[in-house]
């Protein structure tokens, strides 16, 4: 599943695009409720398989990016 629009118009089309058409083409995709609808499933499965959801990802990013009393330790290479 690729969550970018235009580079899945571009993989999804037989014949290469130029990168405007392919942009064009994934927006248009992307406003297709039909499309959304899968969209949404296809994530909420990826979710359920990994037990992990965006939110929980960039939480931890968070964590790791505020927490000053070990940021000496872990910028010891």
């Amino acid at each position: 599943m690729d969550l970018n629009g235009t580079k899945a118009a571009i993989r999804a089309s037989i014949l290469s695009k130029p990168p405007a058409v392919a942009a064009s083409q994934g927006n248009e995709n992307l406003q297709n409720p039909k499309i959304r609808k899968v969209i949404r499933k296809l994530i909420a499965e990826r979710n359920t398989r990994t037990l992990v959801a965006a939110d929980r990802v960039i939480g931890e990013l968070e964590e790791i990016a505020f927490d000053t009393q070990n940021f000496e330790t872990r910028n010891r290479l």
